[in-house]
Protein backbone atom coordinates (compact mmCIF):
# COMPACT_ATOMS: atom_id res chain seq x y z
CA UNK A 1 0.00 0.00 0.00
CA UNK A 2 2.90 2.25 1.13
CA UNK A 3 4.49 1.48 -2.43
CA UNK A 4 1.31 2.34 -4.10
CA UNK A 5 0.73 5.63 -2.49
CA UNK A 6 4.34 6.67 -3.53
CA UNK A 7 4.23 5.89 -7.28
CA UNK A 8 0.51 7.95 -7.26
CA UNK A 9 2.46 10.78 -6.01
CA UNK A 10 5.04 10.90 -8.26
CA UNK A 11 2.62 10.58 -11.32
CA UNK A 12 0.79 13.48 -10.09
CA UNK A 13 3.89 15.79 -9.75
CA UNK A 14 5.17 14.67 -13.33
CA UNK A 15 1.73 15.83 -14.72
CA UNK A 16 1.37 19.14 -12.77
CA UNK A 17 5.13 19.86 -13.94
CA UNK A 18 3.78 19.11 -18.11
CA UNK A 19 1.33 21.62 -17.15
CA UNK A 20 3.39 24.06 -16.37
CA UNK A 21 5.46 23.99 -19.35
CA UNK A 22 3.50 24.09 -22.89
CA UNK A 23 6.84 24.42 -24.81
CA UNK A 24 7.35 20.87 -23.84
CA UNK A 25 4.26 19.61 -26.03
CA UNK A 26 4.81 19.61 -29.77
CA UNK A 27 2.61 22.18 -31.79
CA UNK A 28 0.30 20.92 -34.17
CA UNK A 29 0.29 23.12 -36.94
CA UNK A 30 -3.01 22.71 -39.61
CA UNK A 31 -1.28 22.00 -42.95
CA UNK A 32 -3.19 24.11 -45.76
CA UNK A 33 -4.90 21.10 -47.96
CA UNK A 34 -4.43 21.13 -51.91
CA UNK A 35 -7.55 21.09 -53.93
CA UNK A 36 -8.67 17.92 -55.82
CA UNK A 37 -6.31 17.61 -58.76
CA UNK A 38 -9.40 17.68 -60.98
CA UNK A 39 -9.89 21.09 -60.04
CA UNK A 40 -8.67 23.63 -63.11
CA UNK A 41 -6.76 26.96 -62.04
CA UNK A 42 -8.25 29.69 -64.48
CA UNK A 43 -4.63 31.50 -63.92
CA UNK A 44 -2.68 28.74 -65.12
CA UNK A 45 -5.32 26.91 -67.96
CA UNK A 46 -4.98 27.14 -71.42
CA UNK A 47 -7.98 26.70 -73.76
CA UNK A 48 -6.32 22.97 -74.19
CA UNK A 49 -7.87 22.43 -70.84
CA UNK A 50 -11.22 23.02 -72.40
CA UNK A 51 -12.97 20.20 -73.61
CA UNK A 52 -16.55 20.47 -74.52
CA UNK A 53 -19.15 17.71 -72.33
CA UNK A 54 -15.98 17.47 -69.85
CA UNK A 55 -17.77 17.73 -66.11
CA UNK A 56 -15.62 19.97 -64.13
CA UNK A 57 -14.16 22.13 -61.40
CA UNK A 58 -12.70 25.42 -61.99
CA UNK A 59 -10.94 27.75 -59.40
CA UNK A 60 -10.32 31.30 -59.98
CA UNK A 61 -11.48 35.31 -60.02
CA UNK A 62 -14.58 36.20 -61.71
CA UNK A 63 -14.06 38.92 -64.82
CA UNK A 64 -17.38 40.63 -65.68
CA UNK A 65 -17.94 42.30 -68.87
CA UNK A 66 -21.64 43.76 -69.12
CA UNK A 67 -24.05 41.53 -67.82
CA UNK A 68 -21.92 38.11 -68.24
CA UNK A 69 -19.59 36.74 -65.95
CA UNK A 70 -16.64 35.17 -66.72
CA UNK A 71 -13.43 32.61 -65.68
CA UNK A 72 -10.53 34.17 -68.11
CA UNK A 73 -8.01 31.61 -68.49
CA UNK A 74 -4.41 32.04 -68.43
CA UNK A 75 -4.47 32.42 -72.81
CA UNK A 76 -7.07 34.73 -72.76
CA UNK A 77 -9.66 31.76 -73.08
CA UNK A 78 -13.15 33.17 -72.05
CA UNK A 79 -15.35 30.98 -70.65
CA UNK A 80 -19.19 32.40 -69.62
CA UNK A 81 -20.76 31.35 -66.99
CA UNK A 82 -23.82 30.14 -67.29
CA UNK A 83 -27.18 28.38 -65.80
CA UNK A 84 -30.56 27.05 -67.50
CA UNK A 85 -33.15 29.84 -66.52
CA UNK A 86 -35.01 28.44 -63.84
CA UNK A 87 -31.80 27.42 -61.92
CA UNK A 88 -30.65 31.52 -62.32
CA UNK A 89 -34.22 32.78 -61.31
CA UNK A 90 -33.75 30.41 -57.85
CA UNK A 91 -30.53 31.72 -56.78
CA UNK A 92 -30.38 34.21 -53.87
CA UNK A 93 -29.99 37.39 -53.92
CA UNK A 94 -26.29 37.58 -52.32
CA UNK A 95 -25.43 34.73 -54.99
CA UNK A 96 -26.49 36.87 -57.78
CA UNK A 97 -24.53 40.19 -56.55
CA UNK A 98 -21.47 37.84 -56.17
CA UNK A 99 -21.43 36.24 -59.70
CA UNK A 100 -21.91 40.17 -61.05
CA UNK A 101 -18.85 41.01 -58.87
CA UNK A 102 -15.29 41.47 -60.98
CA UNK A 103 -12.71 39.85 -59.23
CA UNK A 104 -14.48 38.10 -56.66
CA UNK A 105 -13.14 34.52 -55.92
CA UNK A 106 -14.96 31.42 -56.96
CA UNK A 107 -14.88 27.74 -57.43
CA UNK A 108 -17.60 26.36 -59.65
CA UNK A 109 -18.27 23.15 -61.14
CA UNK A 110 -20.21 22.35 -63.82
CA UNK A 111 -20.27 20.83 -67.60
CA UNK A 112 -17.94 22.59 -70.53
CA UNK A 113 -20.74 23.33 -73.28
CA UNK A 114 -20.62 24.94 -76.47
CA UNK A 115 -22.87 27.08 -77.71
CA UNK A 116 -23.38 28.87 -81.10
CA UNK A 117 -25.73 31.86 -80.62
CA UNK A 118 -27.90 31.50 -83.85
CA UNK A 119 -26.88 33.40 -87.09
CA UNK A 120 -23.12 33.86 -85.81
CA UNK A 121 -20.80 31.55 -86.30
CA UNK A 122 -19.01 32.76 -83.00
CA UNK A 123 -18.70 29.51 -80.60
CA UNK A 124 -19.23 30.82 -77.28
CA UNK A 125 -17.41 28.60 -74.71
CA UNK A 126 -19.48 27.51 -71.15
CA UNK A 127 -19.29 26.20 -67.95
CA UNK A 128 -22.96 25.13 -67.47
CA UNK A 129 -23.89 24.80 -63.69
CA UNK A 130 -27.08 23.15 -62.44
CA UNK A 131 -27.30 24.85 -58.92
CA UNK A 132 -26.50 27.16 -56.31
CA UNK A 133 -24.49 24.33 -54.67
CA UNK A 134 -22.16 24.11 -57.51
CA UNK A 135 -20.82 27.54 -56.45
CA UNK A 136 -18.46 27.98 -53.73
CA UNK A 137 -17.94 31.73 -53.08
CA UNK A 138 -14.35 32.93 -51.82
CA UNK A 139 -13.65 35.45 -49.18
CA UNK A 140 -12.49 38.30 -51.28
CA UNK A 141 -12.14 39.75 -54.56
CA UNK A 142 -9.20 40.48 -57.02
CA UNK A 143 -9.82 42.93 -59.49
CA UNK A 144 -9.98 41.66 -62.83
CA UNK A 145 -9.77 42.97 -66.37
CA UNK A 146 -12.83 42.59 -68.16
CA UNK A 147 -12.62 40.07 -71.28
CA UNK A 148 -11.25 42.56 -74.56
CA UNK A 149 -13.70 42.12 -77.33
CA UNK A 150 -11.73 44.70 -79.50
CA UNK A 151 -10.66 43.01 -82.79
CA UNK A 152 -7.27 43.88 -83.82
CA UNK A 153 -7.00 44.76 -87.12
CA UNK A 154 -3.25 43.67 -87.41
CA UNK A 155 -4.08 39.73 -86.16
CA UNK A 156 -7.61 39.34 -86.78
CA UNK A 157 -8.65 37.21 -90.01
CA UNK A 158 -12.42 36.80 -91.74
CA UNK A 159 -13.20 34.57 -89.40
CA UNK A 160 -13.20 37.36 -86.95
CA UNK A 161 -16.32 39.05 -89.25
CA UNK A 162 -19.61 37.67 -88.11
CA UNK A 163 -22.13 39.23 -90.32
CA UNK A 164 -24.74 40.87 -87.81
CA UNK A 165 -22.40 41.12 -84.61
CA UNK A 166 -21.63 44.32 -82.54
CA UNK A 167 -18.37 44.71 -82.80
CA UNK A 168 -15.06 47.19 -81.72
CA UNK A 169 -12.31 47.07 -84.55
CA UNK A 170 -8.64 48.97 -83.58
CA UNK A 171 -6.34 49.66 -86.11
CA UNK A 172 -4.79 51.81 -88.77
CA UNK A 173 -7.07 53.34 -91.52
CA UNK A 174 -6.21 52.19 -95.34
CA UNK A 175 -7.53 54.61 -97.81
CA UNK A 176 -8.79 53.85 -101.65
CA UNK A 177 -10.13 56.20 -103.69
CA UNK A 178 -13.18 57.74 -101.74
CA UNK A 179 -13.74 54.62 -99.32
CA UNK A 180 -11.53 54.28 -95.62
CA UNK A 181 -11.07 50.41 -95.04
CA UNK A 182 -9.61 48.29 -92.33
CA UNK A 183 -7.57 45.71 -93.80
CA UNK A 184 -7.20 42.40 -91.42
CA UNK A 185 -3.93 39.96 -91.41
CA UNK A 186 -5.22 38.12 -93.81
CA UNK A 187 -6.37 40.86 -96.02
CA UNK A 188 -10.01 40.77 -95.72
CA UNK A 189 -11.18 44.12 -95.97
CA UNK A 190 -13.86 46.20 -93.75
CA UNK A 191 -15.26 48.97 -95.24
CA UNK A 192 -15.92 51.94 -92.80
CA UNK A 193 -19.70 53.00 -93.30
CA UNK A 194 -21.98 55.31 -91.72
CA UNK A 195 -25.57 56.00 -92.98
CA UNK A 196 -25.65 59.46 -95.50
CA UNK A 197 -27.79 61.31 -92.38
CA UNK A 198 -24.38 60.03 -89.56
CA UNK A 199 -21.66 61.04 -92.15
CA UNK A 200 -22.42 64.17 -93.14
CA UNK A 201 -22.68 65.68 -89.54
CA UNK A 202 -19.73 64.06 -88.55
CA UNK A 203 -17.34 67.11 -88.06
CA UNK A 204 -14.79 68.05 -90.79
CA UNK A 205 -11.42 67.12 -88.51
CA UNK A 206 -13.24 63.73 -88.31
CA UNK A 207 -13.77 63.59 -92.33
CA UNK A 208 -10.26 64.28 -92.51
CA UNK A 209 -9.28 62.39 -90.41
CA UNK A 210 -11.11 59.15 -91.93
CA UNK A 211 -9.21 60.16 -95.18
CA UNK A 212 -6.50 60.03 -93.83
CA UNK A 213 -4.15 56.78 -94.37
CA UNK A 214 -2.38 54.89 -91.52
CA UNK A 215 -4.93 57.24 -89.41
CA UNK A 216 -4.84 54.97 -85.85
CA UNK A 217 -8.30 54.60 -85.05
CA UNK A 218 -10.57 52.36 -82.63
CA UNK A 219 -14.57 52.02 -84.05
CA UNK A 220 -17.41 50.34 -83.08
CA UNK A 221 -20.13 49.53 -85.29
CA UNK A 222 -22.50 46.12 -86.54
CA UNK A 223 -20.50 43.84 -89.15
CA UNK A 224 -22.64 43.73 -92.37
CA UNK A 225 -22.97 42.77 -95.36
CA UNK A 226 -23.84 44.73 -98.83
CA UNK A 227 -24.43 43.86 -101.98
CA UNK A 228 -24.09 46.57 -104.76
CA UNK A 229 -26.80 46.45 -107.58
CA UNK A 230 -26.12 44.28 -110.34
CA UNK A 231 -22.73 43.03 -108.76
CA UNK A 232 -22.58 39.77 -106.97
CA UNK A 233 -19.18 40.94 -104.51
CA UNK A 234 -20.23 40.94 -101.09
CA UNK A 235 -18.91 44.20 -99.47
CA UNK A 236 -18.08 43.75 -95.76
CA UNK A 237 -18.56 46.84 -93.69
CA UNK A 238 -18.37 47.94 -90.00
CA UNK A 239 -21.37 50.32 -89.82
CA UNK A 240 -21.36 52.92 -87.38
CA UNK A 241 -23.98 55.13 -86.20
CA UNK A 242 -22.55 58.18 -84.52
CA UNK A 243 -19.42 60.14 -84.23
CA UNK A 244 -18.75 58.83 -80.44
CA UNK A 245 -18.07 55.69 -81.85
CA UNK A 246 -15.21 56.32 -83.29
CA UNK A 247 -12.06 57.04 -80.96
CA UNK A 248 -8.55 58.18 -83.35
CA UNK A 249 -5.33 57.89 -82.03
CA UNK A 250 -2.44 60.41 -82.23
CA UNK A 251 -0.16 59.40 -84.99
CA UNK A 252 -0.28 57.58 -88.60
CA UNK A 253 1.50 54.58 -89.91
CA UNK A 254 1.40 54.36 -93.50
CA UNK A 255 -0.72 51.58 -94.56
CA UNK A 256 -1.12 49.81 -98.02
CA UNK A 257 -4.15 50.35 -100.13
CA UNK A 258 -6.51 47.20 -100.05
CA UNK A 259 -5.43 45.69 -103.24
CA UNK A 260 -8.42 45.10 -105.96
CA UNK A 261 -6.05 43.56 -108.43
CA UNK A 262 -7.61 40.92 -110.17
CA UNK A 263 -5.46 37.88 -111.03
CA UNK A 264 -6.70 36.73 -114.98
CA UNK A 265 -4.69 33.26 -113.53
CA UNK A 266 -7.23 33.01 -110.96
CA UNK A 267 -10.03 34.86 -111.55
CA UNK A 268 -13.80 33.46 -113.28
CA UNK A 269 -16.77 35.47 -115.07
CA UNK A 270 -18.08 36.59 -111.27
CA UNK A 271 -15.48 38.97 -111.02
CA UNK A 272 -16.38 40.72 -113.85
CA UNK A 273 -18.65 43.48 -112.16
CA UNK A 274 -20.04 45.67 -115.09
CA UNK A 275 -19.61 49.48 -113.56
CA UNK A 276 -16.72 48.27 -111.53
CA UNK A 277 -13.39 50.28 -111.33
CA UNK A 278 -10.70 47.33 -111.50
CA UNK A 279 -7.30 46.59 -111.81
CA UNK A 280 -6.73 43.26 -113.75
CA UNK A 281 -3.11 41.55 -113.75
CA UNK A 282 -2.17 39.09 -116.68
CA UNK A 283 -0.54 38.25 -119.66
CA UNK A 284 -2.16 39.15 -123.11
CA UNK A 285 -3.47 37.37 -125.48
CA UNK A 286 -4.29 38.41 -128.91
CA UNK A 287 -6.66 37.14 -131.18
CA UNK A 288 -6.35 39.40 -134.82
CA UNK A 289 -6.42 42.81 -134.01
CA UNK A 290 -7.82 42.80 -130.57
CA UNK A 291 -6.18 42.06 -127.48
CA UNK A 292 -7.79 40.39 -124.38
CA UNK A 293 -7.08 39.06 -120.22
CA UNK A 294 -8.52 35.38 -120.47
CA UNK A 295 -9.70 34.66 -117.29
CA UNK A 296 -9.32 30.68 -115.71
CA UNK A 297 -12.52 29.81 -116.56
CA UNK A 298 -12.07 31.06 -120.43
CA UNK A 299 -13.82 34.35 -119.96
CA UNK A 300 -12.23 37.02 -122.20
CA UNK A 301 -11.98 40.39 -120.93
CA UNK A 302 -11.20 42.96 -124.17
CA UNK A 303 -8.95 45.31 -123.35
CA UNK A 304 -10.05 48.70 -124.70
CA UNK A 305 -10.43 52.58 -124.71
CA UNK A 306 -11.87 55.11 -126.74
CA UNK A 307 -10.02 56.55 -130.00
CA UNK A 308 -8.88 59.72 -128.82
CA UNK A 309 -7.11 57.79 -125.84
CA UNK A 310 -5.63 54.57 -128.08
CA UNK A 311 -4.48 57.27 -130.67
CA UNK A 312 -1.99 59.39 -127.88
CA UNK A 313 -0.61 55.75 -127.28
CA UNK A 314 3.59 55.77 -127.51
CA UNK A 315 4.30 53.69 -130.40
CA UNK A 316 5.86 51.26 -127.78
CA UNK A 317 2.99 50.67 -125.99
CA UNK A 318 0.73 49.99 -129.00
CA UNK A 319 3.33 47.01 -130.04
CA UNK A 320 3.37 45.95 -126.35
CA UNK A 321 -0.39 45.68 -126.57
CA UNK A 322 -0.17 43.79 -129.62
CA UNK A 323 2.34 41.09 -127.87
CA UNK A 324 0.73 38.17 -127.10
CA UNK A 325 1.39 36.93 -123.50
CA UNK A 326 2.95 40.31 -122.53
CA UNK A 327 2.77 40.47 -118.84
CA UNK A 328 0.09 43.65 -118.12
CA UNK A 329 -1.06 45.52 -115.01
CA UNK A 330 -4.17 47.19 -116.73
CA UNK A 331 -6.61 49.82 -114.35
CA UNK A 332 -9.95 50.91 -116.03
CA UNK A 333 -13.60 49.64 -115.84
CA UNK A 334 -15.85 46.48 -116.80
CA UNK A 335 -18.42 48.08 -119.31
CA UNK A 336 -20.40 45.26 -121.48
CA UNK A 337 -20.74 46.23 -125.73
CA UNK A 338 -22.77 44.70 -128.35
CA UNK A 339 -21.54 45.54 -131.82
CA UNK A 340 -24.84 47.02 -133.96
CA UNK A 341 -26.49 44.21 -135.48
CA UNK A 342 -25.59 41.35 -133.02
CA UNK A 343 -26.47 39.80 -129.76
CA UNK A 344 -23.14 39.05 -128.92
CA UNK A 345 -22.54 40.71 -125.93
CA UNK A 346 -18.29 42.01 -125.58
CA UNK A 347 -16.99 42.35 -121.70
CA UNK A 348 -14.55 44.98 -122.00
CA UNK A 349 -11.68 46.49 -119.50
CA UNK A 350 -12.05 50.36 -120.67
CA UNK A 351 -8.92 52.14 -119.83
CA UNK A 352 -8.85 55.85 -120.26
CA UNK A 353 -4.91 56.86 -120.37
CA UNK A 354 -1.83 55.36 -121.05
CA UNK A 355 -0.54 55.48 -117.38
CA UNK A 356 -3.25 53.24 -116.57
CA UNK A 357 -0.58 50.30 -118.84
CA UNK A 358 1.49 49.08 -116.49
CA UNK A 359 3.77 46.45 -118.65
CA UNK A 360 6.14 44.08 -117.03
CA UNK A 361 9.33 42.77 -118.45
CA UNK A 362 8.83 39.79 -119.79
CA UNK A 363 6.13 37.21 -121.93
CA UNK A 364 4.29 34.12 -121.65
CA UNK A 365 3.20 32.52 -125.12
CA UNK A 366 -0.75 32.76 -124.43
CA UNK A 367 -2.92 30.36 -126.57
CA UNK A 368 -5.17 32.10 -128.97
CA UNK A 369 -8.73 33.09 -126.93
CA UNK A 370 -10.73 31.99 -129.75
CA UNK A 371 -8.70 29.50 -131.97
CA UNK A 372 -11.88 28.68 -133.77
CA UNK A 373 -14.50 32.03 -133.83
CA UNK A 374 -16.59 30.54 -136.26
CA UNK A 375 -16.40 26.51 -135.90
CA UNK A 376 -19.50 25.07 -138.44
CA UNK A 377 -21.97 23.34 -135.97
CA UNK A 378 -23.12 19.94 -137.23
CA UNK A 379 -26.77 20.67 -136.08
CA UNK A 380 -28.92 23.64 -134.63
CA UNK A 381 -31.88 23.50 -132.56
CA UNK A 382 -33.57 27.06 -133.27
CA UNK A 383 -37.28 26.25 -132.19
CA UNK A 384 -38.69 27.83 -135.43
CA UNK A 385 -40.37 25.08 -136.28
CA UNK A 386 -42.96 25.18 -133.00
CA UNK A 387 -46.55 25.48 -134.03
CA UNK A 388 -48.73 25.60 -130.97
CA UNK A 389 -47.93 28.40 -129.19
CA UNK A 390 -48.37 28.44 -125.47
CA UNK A 391 -48.25 29.60 -121.87
CA UNK A 392 -48.05 26.47 -120.17
CA UNK A 393 -45.19 25.02 -118.86
CA UNK A 394 -46.01 22.00 -119.80
CA UNK A 395 -45.82 21.71 -123.77
CA UNK A 396 -43.79 18.88 -124.61
CA UNK A 397 -41.49 19.56 -127.81
CA UNK A 398 -39.68 17.20 -130.47
CA UNK A 399 -37.45 17.48 -132.88
CA UNK A 400 -34.53 15.17 -134.40
CA UNK A 401 -31.69 16.76 -136.49
CA UNK A 402 -30.53 15.31 -139.78
CA UNK A 403 -28.14 13.73 -138.29
CA UNK A 404 -29.79 11.83 -135.89
CA UNK A 405 -29.34 14.03 -132.68
CA UNK A 406 -32.36 14.09 -130.59
CA UNK A 407 -34.53 16.90 -128.60
CA UNK A 408 -37.26 15.98 -126.25
CA UNK A 409 -38.19 19.05 -123.85
CA UNK A 410 -41.23 20.64 -121.72
CA UNK A 411 -41.54 24.12 -121.44
CA UNK A 412 -43.54 27.33 -122.80
CA UNK A 413 -43.61 28.26 -126.13
CA UNK A 414 -44.80 31.80 -125.92
CA UNK A 415 -42.01 34.04 -125.39
CA UNK A 416 -44.31 37.00 -124.95
CA UNK A 417 -45.53 38.55 -121.85
CA UNK A 418 -45.96 42.37 -121.13
CA UNK A 419 -43.11 42.74 -124.66
CA UNK A 420 -41.52 39.93 -126.56
CA UNK A 421 -38.33 38.43 -124.82
CA UNK A 422 -37.63 35.78 -127.67
CA UNK A 423 -33.88 36.16 -128.07
CA UNK A 424 -33.94 35.30 -132.35
CA UNK A 425 -37.51 34.27 -133.49
CA UNK A 426 -38.84 31.51 -131.18
CA UNK A 427 -37.50 29.81 -128.35
CA UNK A 428 -38.44 28.10 -125.36
CA UNK A 429 -39.01 28.98 -121.43
CA UNK A 430 -38.19 27.17 -118.57
CA UNK A 431 -39.63 28.04 -114.88
CA UNK A 432 -37.61 26.50 -112.19
CA UNK A 433 -40.80 26.18 -109.96
CA UNK A 434 -42.16 23.51 -112.98
CA UNK A 435 -40.89 20.47 -114.48
CA UNK A 436 -39.69 21.99 -117.57
CA UNK A 437 -36.22 20.49 -119.43
CA UNK A 438 -34.60 20.03 -122.67
CA UNK A 439 -32.96 16.85 -122.85
CA UNK A 440 -30.61 15.97 -125.97
CA UNK A 441 -29.56 12.78 -126.87
CA UNK A 442 -26.01 12.49 -129.32
CA UNK A 443 -26.21 9.05 -130.79
CA UNK A 444 -22.35 9.29 -132.44
CA UNK A 445 -20.85 11.34 -129.59
CA UNK A 446 -20.51 15.65 -129.05
CA UNK A 447 -17.41 17.89 -129.09
CA UNK A 448 -18.63 21.05 -128.77
CA UNK A 449 -22.29 22.11 -127.33
CA UNK A 450 -23.48 25.84 -127.05
CA UNK A 451 -26.55 27.74 -127.07
CA UNK A 452 -28.17 31.06 -125.97
CA UNK A 453 -29.97 32.30 -123.21
CA UNK A 454 -31.46 35.24 -120.66
CA UNK A 455 -33.75 36.14 -118.17
CA UNK A 456 -37.29 35.99 -119.16
CA UNK A 457 -40.39 38.65 -117.92
CA UNK A 458 -39.15 40.82 -114.72
CA UNK A 459 -39.38 39.48 -111.57
CA UNK A 460 -35.65 40.48 -109.86
CA UNK A 461 -34.84 36.70 -108.79
CA UNK A 462 -31.62 36.02 -110.04
CA UNK A 463 -31.43 33.15 -112.56
CA UNK A 464 -29.64 29.37 -112.72
CA UNK A 465 -29.76 26.55 -114.94
CA UNK A 466 -28.14 23.11 -114.57
CA UNK A 467 -26.62 20.76 -117.00
CA UNK A 468 -27.36 17.37 -115.71
CA UNK A 469 -25.32 14.46 -117.53
CA UNK A 470 -28.18 11.67 -118.63
CA UNK A 471 -32.14 12.12 -118.57
CA UNK A 472 -34.20 14.24 -117.04
CA UNK A 473 -34.40 12.34 -113.72
CA UNK A 474 -30.47 12.67 -113.83
CA UNK A 475 -28.67 14.38 -110.92
CA UNK A 476 -25.54 14.39 -111.74
CA UNK A 477 -24.38 17.75 -112.34
CA UNK A 478 -21.85 18.88 -115.19
CA UNK A 479 -21.96 22.34 -115.09
CA UNK A 480 -24.21 25.47 -113.76
CA UNK A 481 -24.58 29.15 -114.56
CA UNK A 482 -26.05 31.66 -112.21
CA UNK A 483 -27.26 34.99 -113.10
CA UNK A 484 -28.97 38.08 -112.35
CA UNK A 485 -32.67 39.04 -113.54
CA UNK A 486 -31.13 41.97 -115.82
CA UNK A 487 -28.72 40.09 -117.22
CA UNK A 488 -28.75 40.80 -121.24
CA UNK A 489 -28.92 38.13 -123.54
CA UNK A 490 -25.48 35.70 -123.61
CA UNK A 491 -23.99 32.28 -124.94
CA UNK A 492 -23.13 29.28 -123.36
CA UNK A 493 -20.12 26.96 -124.50
CA UNK A 494 -18.98 23.78 -123.38
CA UNK A 495 -16.24 21.69 -124.91
CA UNK A 496 -17.60 17.73 -124.20
CA UNK A 497 -15.24 15.48 -126.56
CA UNK A 498 -17.69 12.40 -125.73
CA UNK A 499 -17.71 9.87 -128.16
CA UNK A 500 -20.59 6.87 -128.08
CA UNK A 501 -24.40 7.93 -127.52
CA UNK A 502 -24.20 10.70 -124.80
CA UNK A 503 -27.22 12.40 -123.04
CA UNK A 504 -27.74 15.47 -121.25
CA UNK A 505 -30.33 17.55 -119.80
CA UNK A 506 -31.16 21.18 -118.42
CA UNK A 507 -33.31 22.23 -115.80
CA UNK A 508 -33.37 25.37 -113.72
CA UNK A 509 -32.78 25.25 -110.18
CA UNK A 510 -35.05 25.88 -107.79
CA UNK A 511 -36.11 28.49 -107.05
CA UNK A 512 -34.96 30.19 -110.01
CA UNK A 513 -37.00 31.94 -112.15
CA UNK A 514 -37.87 31.99 -116.05
CA UNK A 515 -35.13 31.56 -118.52
CA UNK A 516 -35.90 31.69 -122.13
CA UNK A 517 -33.02 29.51 -124.33
CA UNK A 518 -32.63 29.30 -127.87
CA UNK A 519 -29.86 28.55 -131.08
CA UNK A 520 -28.56 25.17 -129.40
CA UNK A 521 -25.56 24.38 -131.68
CA UNK A 522 -23.38 21.26 -131.68
CA UNK A 523 -20.47 19.96 -133.49
CA UNK A 524 -20.06 15.89 -133.81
Amino acid sequence: MKKLLLFSLALGLLIGSCAKDPESIPPITPQPQPQPSNTIEAANATASDYVSGKKATVHGNISVDGTKSYFVFKDGTKILLYSPKSVFDALSADTKTKLKTNGHELTATGTFKDFTPKNSTTVVKQLVYESENDLKFGQGTTPQPQPSDTIEAANATASDYVVGKKATVHGNISVDGTKSYFVFKDGTKILLYSPKSVFDALSADTKTKLKTNGQELTATGTFKDFTPKNSTTVVKQLVYESENDLKFGQGTTPQPQPSDTIEAANATASDYVIGKKATVHGNISVDGTKSYFVFKDGTKILLYSPKSVFDALSADTKTKLKTNGQELTATGTFKDFTPKNSTTVIKQLVYESEDALKFGQGTTPQPNPNPNPNPSPSGIFDFEWITNISKSYGNAVEKESSDGVKLEAQGRTETKEDIDYAIDGKGLVLNGYKKGYIKITFPNGVKNFSFDYKPFYTNTKSREFIIYEGDENSTTELDKKKFAYDTPKATYSKEFNKTGSYTITIKLSNPSKQVIFDNIKWTN
